[in-house]
């Protein structure tokens, strides 16, 4: 009931999902194999096949509600019969639409996994596409946040190889495949890094630095409202930078399931708005 019904729709789902790419690494899980594109104003875009079937549902509802209602090969017909193309293996699809995927799909997940596996269905055409990416880069961001971003950006790598060997201690061989950098791609997503270091555990992480002794951060109602879904999922590192040019520094402590936290103890407040003026004129 709650599938695509025409290829407009499946359109719109491979927007979405080539929008979200902080949930790439864990929708595409253990042995992905189809995946739906769309070439939009020159750029390839994919979705994997499993979410692309759906109909208007966001990819974190995907991930909490949807993700196990049905398995690959009824989406996969069914995006089949929608179109009424056919699946082609990546081995026979055009030298460019190899190269294309082929830098996406590495972008994120782990370089050994054999693309043989995989097969194509391409939509027609788009020329214009009315959606808007939700990324944000930090050079957009103003320039008296400049220092703070870099130590931002330090604090993330630092938390990443803490998140590393946390797994190695609990005996996972190759962690790095369990974990996905997702502050790489997308700054507005939420979190920072994405680890799975079991079947039935997933963190979501959102990085908090300093290069101070207090702890005092910064958080977005964006990053409280994907926290928040995420409950015992969620965490924040909180991350102390010893010296930002030499990348030094550690992690302080883990917060597990962070804005219940700050809302029991009532320890956040808002200290900044955004406001729209338009300025009419007679």
């Amino acid at each position: 009931d709650n599938f695509v019904i025409d290829e407009i729709g499946l359109t719109k789902s491979v927007e979405a999902f080539f929008n979200a790419p902080e949930y790439w690494r864990e929708v595409t899980s253990s042995h992905p194999k189809y995946f739906v594109h769309l070439l939009v104003n020159g750029v390839d875009k994919f979705g994997l096949s499993k979410y692309c079937a759906y109909d208007k549902i966001s990819v974190i509802d995907y991930v909490q509600k949807y993700r196990y209602l049905t398995d690959g090969g009824t989406t996969q017909k069914h995006i089949s019969r929608v179109t009424r193309k056919e699946w082609i293996p990546f081995s026979k699809s055009t030298a460019k639409l190899q190269k294309a995927f082929e830098e996406w799909f590495y972008s994120f997940y782990p370089t050994k996994y054999d693309l043989k596996n995989i097969h194509i269905l391409s939509l027609n055409k788009v020329s214009e596409s009315k959606s808007r990416s939700n990324k944000q880069t930090p050079e957009s961001l103003q320039n008296s946040l400049k220092l703070r971003n870099e130590i931002g950006k330090v604090g993330e790598e630092i938390a990443y190889l803490y998140e590393i060997n946390r797994l190695k201690n609990l005996g996972i061989k190759n962690p790095e495949k369990n974990i996905d950098k997702t502050f790489e791609r997308n700054v507005n997503a939420g979190f920072d890094i994405w680890s799975k270091p079991s079947k039935n555990e997933s963190r979501y992480i959102e990085v908090k630095s300093t290069t101070k002794e207090e702890i005092e951060f910064f958080i977005t109602s964006n990053e409280i409202e994907v926290l928040k879904k995420h409950k015992e999922s969620a965490y924040i590192y909180f991350v102390f930078v010893e010296d930002v040019e030499l990348k030094i520094g550690k992690v302080l402590s883990e917060l597990q399931n962070p804005i219940e936290h700050f809302e029991n103890t009532q320890s956040l407040k808002p200290i900044l708005f955004t406001g729209k003026f338009i300025n009419k004129t007679v």
